[in-house]
């Protein structure tokens, strides 16, 4: 936590350098999906992400309950099935719990 200027990049940047690639997510800049459907995520150890007030607030919603008290994120996401009444159907989609650091 820090004001403008008082090193919140560095520190971030500095602690990113200390992992390797790898065993970080570093996509912050999409949507909430981005974590729901990478690969990255799952294989991730650590999620150094960005300032709080620039993260997407479904990305937000997604690691708040990415936590080992709620088991990981699940939600339904309606995906096309021409068989299916509508065309579409329920499938879950989820993200493991990954601990998960932002700068505010």
């Amino acid at each position: 936590k820090g004001e403008p200027g008082s090193g919140k990049s560095l520190t971030k940047n500095t602690t990113e350098a200390l992992i390797i690639d790898r065993d970080k997510y570093t996509k912050t800049d999409a949507s909430s999906n981005a974590i729901l459907d990478s690969p990255e995520w799952d294989l991730s150890l650590v999620a150094p992400l960005d300032e709080y007030d620039k993260i997407d607030s479904a990305i937000v919603e997604v690691l708040k309950s990415s936590n080992p008290e709620d088991g990981g994120y699940a939600k339904d996401r309606n995906v096309e099935n021409p068989d299916a009444v509508g065309g579409y159907e329920p499938v879950e989609v989820s993200a493991e719990q990954n601990p998960w650091v932002v700068l505010y």
